[in-house]
């Protein structure tokens, strides 16, 4: 016999994920939490450093934000793209090492 769940409508779906939220942020371990997602974000040894910056901004600077088309679309692209200094080829650019420490 197949289990039968009745889909949240709407209201019933905000309204649990209001109580998600209060519970969430009501906890007493909250500010310890946040405190460790800083911490392995600032860590350059922590090993999910990136998933902690990702969290971070996630909340901070929501993609979304940024473009009024993706907000309008409801699509959010994000593209990222590297160079490998072995594949750049012709004219150099000359410049000085700023320490940035």
């Amino acid at each position: 016999m197949a289990n039968h769940i009745r889909p949240l409508t709407k209201d019933e779906q905000k309204k649990r994920m209001d109580e998600y939220k209060s519970k969430i942020l009501k906890h007493k371990d909250m500010g310890r939490v946040i405190n460790a997602i800083f911490e392995a974000a600032l860590d350059p040894d922590a090993k999910d450093r990136a998933v902690a910056w990702k969290m971070l901004m996630d909340r901070a600077a929501p993609a979304g934000a940024f473009t009024s088309a993706d907000k309008a679309s409801g699509n959010i692209q994000i593209n990222i793209s590297t160079v490998d200094a072995k594949q750049v080829s012709g004219e150099v650019i000359e410049g000085e090492v700023v320490d940035q420490s």
